[in-house]
């Protein structure tokens, strides 16, 4: 069964100098072991890393970023790929908008 990759977000606005809940793309079916892949605009923000073998995007941001969409891409031991896509910004703190 080829393997399929999702997203539980599809935009993360994440804050400067604090610690991010690591970003966990979602799989399902396939055969393991699982090779991680990310396509990008540009790099991760400062501070971020990538984890090849989970996919896992975790860190603290140290720099703004503006919105930036990224794919993260799953192949399995079949090979099947799939790609999952969400964007991330980085910003100095959350602003709320009051209605």
């Amino acid at each position: 069964m080829a393997v399929t990759a999702t997203t539980i977000i599809s935009t993360a606005t994440l804050i400067k100098d604090s610690l991010m809940n690591p970003f966990i793309p979602v799989m399902a079916d396939g055969l393991p072991p699982y090779e991680f892949s990310i396509s990008t605009e540009s790099a991760l923000p400062t501070g971020l890393t990538f984890n090849t073998s989970t996919g896992v995007i975790s860190g603290v941001p140290t720099q703004l970023a503006n919105l930036v969409n990224y794919d993260i891409t799953v192949v399995d031991s079949e090979p099947s790929v799939s790609t999952a896509s969400f964007q991330l910004i980085v910003q100095s703190e959350i602003t709320q908008y009051l209605e």
